[in-house]
């Protein structure tokens, strides 16, 4: 995309190989959707991200006509809802049994991300920047092993559970020989997609299938299977990418704000918590991991579906920042500060 053509609507910010944010530059190719990318660093600080007033830490982050989202549940949601489907994974119409089936296809995906974790090589350490394992250890609350013996053991746990990963697919819901995860579809739909990911990821980690004991033989369904939706991947036309810096990100992102506004955003005043529009200064922060670095705000929105918050730039520009209710809780900014003195 060159330099002179209008700053795409959608812009992705995330690092290279990062899992996660491989699930949205999928879905995006599987829409046809052009966007720009911003390469944020693989651990703290993320200073591009803090000058748009963004705390939160989670990768990726994707900013969609000047707003905020965060969280691939809600990205994905969110893009599915504005570019449009036209059935690029073959859902002309969603029912909600359909939505229900990926929840859980996602979650799945989710738990079985942290036991392939334990299967990183050593070797990494060498190719990622200082303070990489602390990092994320502290990112999930745990510390790094203190010794050869016990690194083993976590990897061996590991193993197991990548194997009962792979157990779970081929003995459960493809032993029929479907070629999808959802009954009586010949194309995949956001089910495959939120649920392949993960499997491609221990795939791709050096030794880790062959030392589960995951091989053709073993698991030739569930191999199929991941290759099937990836194949349907790589027959889509790729989509234009444009790099960018974070100077540009932001200046895009509070010039399609100013347009935009505030359009989509609703709040619920007979929420169950009893919670006003905008009088309130909140932390939004997930209900699993990464509570290290609440986002702060004002709530401006708030439905069954999603949560808002107002934050600013260093400047004093506004910008919205959306979370999905999904995995994710609202605390009191005092409520928060007793936390962390318990």
């Amino acid at each position: 995309m060159s330099p002179e053509k209008e700053m795409p609507s959608i812009i992705l910010f995330h690092y290279k190989r990062s899992p996660y944010a491989g699930k949205v530059t999928t879905y995006l190719r599987l829409l046809g959707q052009d966007y720009a990318e911003c390469i944020q660093p693989v651990i703290m600080p993320r200073p591009d991200l803090s000058a748009l007033g963004v705390s939160y830490r989670r990768i990726p982050v994707c900013a969609i006509n000047g707003q905020i989202y965060c969280d691939t549940h809600l990205i994905t949601k969110e893009l599915e809802k504005i570019v449009g489907s036209n059935g690029c994974l073959g859902e002309t119409e969603k029912t909600k049994d359909m939505q229900a089936m990926e929840d859980a296809w996602e979650d799945w995906a989710d738990a079985t991300f942290f036991t392939v974790v334990k299967c990183l090589p050593k070797e990494l350490a060498t190719i990622m920047p200082p303070g990489f394992w602390e990092d994320r250890m502290a990112y999930a609350g745990t510390s790094r092993p203190t010794s050869l013996e016990e690194a083993a053991i976590a990897r061996k746990k590991g193993l197991v559970g990548v194997k009962m990963a792979f157990e779970h697919l081929e003995y459960g819901v493809l032993a029929d020989n479907r070629p999808f995860l959802l009954s009586g579809r010949d194309t995949p739909t956001l089910a495959d997609l939120k649920s392949s990911w993960v499997l491609e990821f221990a795939k791709n980690l050096p030794g880790v299938l062959s030392e589960a004991g995951v091989t053709a033989e073993t698991f030739p369904k569930t191999l199929s299977w991941i290759e099937r939706f990836r194949s349907f991947v790589n027959g889509k036309n790729e989509v234009e990418v444009r790099a960018v810096s974070g100077k540009e990100a932001k200046e895009a992102i509070l010039h399609q704000y100013e347009t935009t506004g505030n359009v989509g955003v609703a709040f619920d005043q007979a929420n169950d918590l009893g919670l006003v529009e905008g009088s309130q200064k909140v932390e939004v922060l997930p209900t699993d991991v990464g509570r290290t670095h609440p986002q702060a705000g004002s709530l401006v929105g708030l439905d069954s579906d999603r949560l808002t918050l107002e934050t600013k730039t260093p400047e004093g520009s506004p910008v919205l920042v959306h979370f999905p209710r999904r995995h994710f809780e609202i605390v009191g900014l005092a409520t928060r500060k007793n936390e962390l003195k318990l």
